[in-house]
């Protein structure tokens, strides 16, 4: 393929992510960013013809003109560019439902983890009476609990 000005890309389709590539002598490099599938939409260009080989590729605000070596080519890569945003977004309405269907009742629950804070040392004091409301933050992965202070007692 070839971008608008004639430069020769190497794309590569992957499960979730289109990548542009340009050779630079014995190395590819990225000529742009990844674009993830599911935010990608493939198109005629305007004023092309299905006998063209140019096409684009959006990806939100951008918009790469893209042109195969042949119209068949072309036909091919926006069928396979399509047909991977279609699986992608089955993959994702998929999780979605098993999500929702497992929320109702908690399948991967483990059991119950009880903290129970000893004492703690070096507490800052923090109101101008000198004393501090000591209190204890644990997180496990993304959840956070904050354990109640002890009002003045430090």
């Amino acid at each position: 393929m070839q971008d608008k000005s004639g430069k020769k890309l190497h794309v590569y389709l992957l499960n979730d992510l289109l990548l542009l590539c340009l050779e630079k002598g014995q190395h590819m490099t990225l000529y742009r960013e990844p674009i993830p599938v599911n935010e990608i939409l493939v198109r005629e260009a305007p004023g092309s013809s299905a006998d063209d080989t140019l096409f684009q590729l959006v990806h939100i605000e951008h918009i790469y003109n893209v042109r195969a070596l042949t119209p068949t080519e072309k036909r091919k890569w926006m069928q396979t560019v399509t047909a991977a945003y279609e699986a992608y977004q089955a993959v994702i309405r998929k999780k979605q439902k098993a999500l929702s269907a497992s929320s109702l009742q908690p399948t991967n629950c483990v059991g119950t983890l009880e903290v129970s804070i000893i004492e703690g040392h070096n507490l800052a004091v923090m109101d101008p009476n000198g004393k501090a409301d000591p209190f204890c933050e644990v997180q496990l992965e993304s959840q956070v609990s904050y354990l109640g202070g002890k009002k003045k007692t430090v």
